[in-house]
């Protein structure tokens, strides 16, 4: 991978120049980085500061062979790719960094980069294959080592990377039930600095996983919210932290949107603010050049999620399928974005490897969003190539087989075609005519089972003779 560019990492500055990533000229008591472009700065963190030091004495070593060939694995070929698009800090550095000096980090590492190395091997991405005794035996012993921990900034860390496990063994359930634990103590306790940085921003990504695939929360499945973890949107976004930041803050609203009775005015407010991202985010995009295509790339995820918002906001209370007709520009939209990230890996290939899984969504939850939401005959088909092209086999709690799966059954359902062949005629006049089935024909849930297959579709009833085969 390239190395990072731009200011080196600084444990030192202003809140708000830490949570923007840039280098704070550290005047007191506001920094004039902030106050000379007009932004409020949040001052600064005590001197001595309580949480995990950055430096510990204690220098935990590989037991035998194949625990160090487990760090070898993960260092290389694990951490790189699990942030997906995003930047890779948190586990090719913090994580790495912590698993020398904490056993619980340790034994979690250990067990992530044993079953990553079992999805890389080829297992079925949809359930973890049986007797990886070496990983359940680290998962249990930081298990066991973190029960006893004291620092809530080091169960934090860990909590993470147990979802990552629980992800990797596909126990979605479990994966949630640590999600909400570690988002409960962020509300009770806060956070340091280093925490609120790098930890915070996963959890807010963690609690709004489902919204991109058009799944409405519901109540008892909710995530607890972050409070009082908030971000303005810069006047100027200079760095992909900042628009990382400021996306996620947009999401976290647009939940809070769509899971109660929003008023007008209250949508008025969001529709501005994600118009202002937009807005933002493009200028910021327009300043880079083709080169930092791991940059583009990443703000190609950001867009669509925008894309996916403003449709997610406006057919909030619908009752019918043929509400998303009207959002054929912002479909075409997130299919054009997708088609830019293609060429932009083709064109500047990441040294990364390969990843067989991201802890972190990608490409897979929009390009689903298209080709279940979107009824363009054109649109859909390209979106279910983009899923197998653009995404990791498995992100997160999802997986492309079934999601691909289930987007083509769509296809095929309401639009009275087959796909068998794996082929279809792509002359636009001849997809045209199969376009936007009337809504006696859509599908309207698409529920997976704890395992993820087999799948359902639930339909309305048909009125309509034998739909077509192509």
């Amino acid at each position: 991978m390239p190395p990072r560019k731009g200011s080196p990492k600084v444990k030192t500055g202003c809140r708000t120049c830490k949570a923007r990533k840039v280098k704070c000229d550290e005047t007191k008591p506001k920094c004039m980085r902030c106050t000379s472009s007009g932004r409020q700065c949040a001052g600064y963190e005590p001197t001595l500061e309580h949480g995990l030091s950055w430096y510990r004495p204690q220098q935990l070593t590989a037991h035998d062979q194949r625990e160090g060939r487990a760090f070898q694995f993960f260092s290389h070929m694990v951490g790189p790719v699990l942030s997906g698009p995003m930047d890779t800090y948190f586990w090719t550095h913090l994580v790495v960094q912590f698993s020398h000096f904490e056993p619980a980090v340790r034994h979690a590492v250990l067990a992530i980069s044993s079953l990553y190395e079992d999805f890389h091997d080829g297992a079925r991405v949809t359930r973890q294959k049986p007797g990886n005794d070496f990983a359940l035996s680290h998962y249990s012993a930081a298990i066991q080592r973190i029960k006893s921990a004291q620092d809530e900034q080091l169960v934090l860390l860990v909590c993470i990377l147990f979802i990552c496990i629980e992800y990797l063994q596909g126990d979605v359930e479990a994966a949630v039930r640590h999600c909400k634990h570690g988002i409960i103590i962020l509300n009770r306790v806060g956070c340091s600095s280093w925490a609120h940085d790098y930890l915070m921003p996963i959890f807010r990504r963690l609690s709004f996983a489902s919204f991109f695939l058009g799944i409405k929360p519901s109540a008892d499945a909710a995530v607890p919210g972050l409070l009082g973890f908030e971000v303005p949107i810069p006047d100027k976004i200079e760095s992909l932290g900042e628009a990382q930041s400021a996306i996620d803050d947009l999401m976290i609203h647009a939940i809070r949107f769509v899971s109660g009775e929003p008023t007008a005015f209250e949508r008025q407010d969001l529709e501005t603010r994600l118009g202002q991202f937009h807005e933002k985010l493009t200028e910021f995009d327009d300043s880079l050049p083709e080169s930092e295509s791991a940059a583009k790339v990443a703000i190609c995820s950001m867009l669509m999620r925008f894309e996916m918002a403003k449709i997610q906001i406006d057919t909030i209370g619908g009752k019918t399928e043929t509400r998303f007709d009207k959002h054929i520009k912002g479909f075409r939209s997130t299919i054009e974005l997708a088609r830019r990230a293609s060429h932009l890996r083709k064109a500047y290939p990441d040294d990364r490897p390969h990843a067989s899984f991201t802890f972190e969504s990608g490409f897979l939850s929009p390009m689903s969003f298209v080709s279940n939401k979107c009824r363009d005959l054109k649109l859909r088909l390209e979106a279910l190539d983009y899923m197998v092209e653009l995404s990791a086999p498995k992100e997160g709690f999802t997986d492309v087989g079934t999601l691909y799966r289930i987007g083509r059954r769509s296809i095929e359902v309401e639009h009275g075609i087959s796909l068998n062949d794996g082929t279809i005629e792509k002359d636009p006049v001849a997809l045209a005519k199969f376009s936007f089935p009337p809504e006696e024909n859509r599908m309207f849930a698409a529920p997976i089972d704890h395992e993820l297959f087999p799948f359902v579709l639930l339909g309305k009833p048909a009125t309509t003779g034998p739909k077509k085969q192509t």
